[in-house]
């Protein structure tokens, strides 16, 4: 019985100084930084100094916060895709398909990110987890296009001028609500618009807005000291409520939707390209990325001419003033 239990006693010792001697071998190989090893907190902080300068960080903080929270302490290149997986749905399971991609899309960058930042340190990468998860696909279904006349009539169903003014920009210029909410007013020179932070990444993206919301645009500049517009909530609520007086609902995103639709439509396919602001345009080609190379994007003067079109059209200047 004694023997039994010397022989468990050194059973368990073995074991305990197997596991001290494994975690003491971990710790040696991160210290040499032979094993992909970044703290979370770390991890995060570094992505979000990159994406200050070039992406929109208001819409990554929320996902963030939630991320350091879940996985706090840990080594991000230890996480491994079920830990992902669960996460997502904790708390965008009842979402969107477009949502979920967003937060997928975001995941990914973080991860990619945190990798390259341990490679330029010397220090082995890791494999992505979100490589072991299938991304939701976002909706696809083709938009609606609604006449000039309900677009018109939707704008100037707002009851304030900011309202209109805002909804007006959007429907001419194929703007992002994003975009439009990041908006100060050193970003706005006469009718042309500095887009802050672009989808894309790319610098110097513009648009130009019709000449009868120049004025407005200014005094509401000079009716604030930060920024143009109210927040997307706020957006929101204005551009349903007015679409649904009209017989619609839809989101402050259908006005680039539907701006881009009407250019084509008329077949003036260098100003459907011009407000969407695509890598890749579009028009009668088998090949879109052949455009970006064959034709010429329009000028600053013919987009003059195009929005001062649209704005006879939707009767902006009625709707505004």
């Amino acid at each position: 019985m004694m023997e039994d239990r010397h022989d468990k006693h050194n059973v368990d010792s073995t074991v305990l100084l197997s596991i001290m001697l494994k975690k003491m071998m971990d710790i040696e190989k991160k210290l040499e930084g032979r094993v992909a090893y970044l703290p979370v907190e770390d991890a995060v902080d570094i992505f979000w100094q990159y994406l200050l300068p070039k992406k929109a960080p208001r819409g990554y903080k929320y996902m963030l916060d939630l991320f350091v929270a879940e996985f706090q302490g840990r080594n991000i290149a230890e996480i491994s895709a079920e830990e992902v997986e669960r996460f997502l749905h904790k708390w965008w399971g009842d979402k969107s398909a477009t949502t979920m991609r967003v937060i997928y899309d975001q995941l990914t960058g973080l991860f990619n990110y945190s990798s390259l930042s341990l490679q330029r340190r010397g220090s082995p990468a890791f494999q992505n987890p979100m490589a072991f998860i299938t991304g939701p696909e976002a909706s696809q279904t083709p938009p609606v296009f609604l006449s000039v006349e309900t677009m018109g009539a939707t704008i100037a169903e707002a009851k304030l001028p900011t309202q209109r003014l805002l909804m007006a920009i959007l429907a001419t210029t194929g703007m992002r609500v994003g975009e439009l909410i990041k908006l100060i007013p050193d970003d706005i020179d006469g009718d042309i618009i500095r887009i802050r932070e672009p989808k894309s990444g790319r610098d110097g993206e513009f648009a130009v807005i019709p000449s009868s919301l120049v004025l407005p645009l200014k005094d509401r500049i000079s009716a604030t000291t930060s920024y143009i517009f109210p927040r997307y909530t706020t957006i929101y609520e204005v551009v349903t409520r007015c679409s649904l007086k009209q017989g619609h609902k839809f989101s402050p995103h259908y006005f680039r939707k539907w701006v881009a639709t009407y250019w084509d439509r008329q077949g003036d396919y260098g100003m459907a390209n011009a407000v969407l602001r695509h890598k890749q345009s579009i028009g009668r080609t088998s090949t879109p990325s052949l455009r970006g190379v064959y034709i010429a994007p329009l000028s600053v003067d013919e987009m003059r001419e195009r929005q001062n079109k649209i704005e006879r059209i939707l009767k902006i200047k009625e709707a505004i003033w």
